[in-house]
């Protein structure tokens, strides 16, 4: 009976070993001997990773976008957050999982292997590689190599602004073997787009509304990234303001003459002061001008020719007015004053004339009063329909 016992727990015990300890379980020694081999003199990293030298490295390239960091348009500059997502087959690099215990995989730092030599073709800044000192490449014992290097980059991107603030641009990011040839390296994408939007975090100022990717000869990725800015910002911070200021010009017309020039002036400052804000947001060297800088420029005209209306109402009133009828703008005010005026109602003469505070008696002095507030009332609306209908015709033109 005891023979039994002794025999069911050597039984027991075996079965606990080998489902415990796996046979081939690899070791500490077994690492270093793999590491090692990416420092021996069998491997060189100088050497493309491929057994026939004439043959050309195939090397796949995808893109993670984490988010788009900053749109700098005056500058034509895309800053970017992404992840390269680069394999290929290292063959020198391959080994027996059984000599190895079984390892069928190991990460060796980026630095100690062969590595394509990927740069961005259209970089803003000048491009200094890909990855870091601390980083690894994971590679499994058929000699397949996976790299995926974290980066922040600043690329060029030209800006075509001619419907800003509601425009759409296209960036791309080019990547592409800084040495080797076609004949040596073949890069091209991964899967069918390439370009993964996984974990893409929001920008407050674009909106990212397509992506695409392209494979150029001989040996080129484009990723397409297609951006819609956000309007809300400058239509409420910059458009909006102009707007109010420019149908503040034809009230000009409507205060009376001492403080006609002064008004008209001071609106007219601080109109150009928007006009400097947003002369700021736009790139120098934009393809085409925005439509916007056109209703800009139509809108400052408008204010130059109120602001000198309201300075030669003004000096007319001082030459009628002064004691020394001579000169060219008296013979204005007196031209002025022989228009005939409209007739209209005794009650709304008086009126008119308690206010000017003009005597009955001097009928020029009168004629031209009213002349005047008629003039006043047409250059009002004159004023007012046309800036009403070139905003109206900007927005339409810029939203497209």
């Amino acid at each position: 009976m005891k023979f039994l016992l002794q025999e069911m727990r050597l039984s027991v015990l075996v079965l606990c070993v080998y489902f415990v300890v796996p046979v081939g379980t690899s070791t500490v020694d077994d690492v270093k001997r793999l590491l090692d081999r990416a420092n021996s003199s069998n491997y060189d990293k100088r050497i493309r990773p491929l057994k026939n030298q004439t043959n050309a490295l195939e090397v796949t390239l995808g893109l993670i976008l984490y988010s788009v960091i900053e749109f700098d348009n005056p500058k034509e500059a895309l800053s970017t957050s992404v992840q390269l997502l680069v394999n290929w087959k290292d063959e020198l690099l391959a080994w027996e999982k059984d000599e190895y215990g079984g390892i069928d995989g190991l990460r060796f730092p980026q630095d100690d292997i062969w590595k394509p030599d990927l740069r961005l073709n259209n970089s803003y800044k000048s491009f200094t590689g890909f990855g870091s000192d601390d980083l690894t490449m994971k590679v499994t014992y058929d000699g397949n190599v996976s790299w995926f290097p974290i980066q922040a980059l600043e690329s060029q991107c030209s800006v075509n602004t001619k419907h800003f603030p509601f425009d759409t641009q296209t960036c791309s990011l080019i990547f592409e073997s800084a040495c080797y040839i076609a004949s040596e390296l073949k890069l091209s994408r991964v899967g069918e787009d390439g370009l993964k939007l996984t974990y893409y975090q929001d920008n407050s100022a674009w909106e990212l509304t397509s992506t695409s990717t392209i494979e150029h000869e001989p040996g080129a990725v484009e990723f397409k990234l297609v951006l819609k800015r956000r309007p809300s910002y400058y239509m409420i911070h910059i458009f909006a303001p102009i707007i109010l200021l420019t149908f503040l010009g034809p009230l000009a017309f409507v205060l009376p003459n001492e403080a006609r020039s002064s008004f008209a002036i001071g609106l007219f400052v601080t109109f150009g002061v928007f006009l400097t804000t947003v002369a700021s947001k736009l790139p120098q060297n934009s393809e085409e001008t925005p439509y916007v800088s056109y209703y800009l420029v139509v809108m400052a005209v408008l204010n130059c020719i109120i602001v000198s209306i309201c300075i030669v109402q003004r000096r007319l009133v001082v030459e009628y007015e002064s004691k020394h009828h001579t000169g060219f703008f008296y013979r204005l005010a007196q031209t002025m004053g022989r228009i005939e005026p409209k007739k209209e109602p005794a009650q709304k003469m008086r009126c008119i004339e308690q206010k000017t505070e003009r005597n009955e008696a001097e009928p020029n002095e009168a004629s031209t009063v009213v002349n005047m507030n008629v003039a006043d009332s047409r250059l009002f609306f004159f004023f007012l329909f046309n800036i009403f209908v070139g905003s109206v015709i900007s927005y339409k033109m810029a939203h497209g």
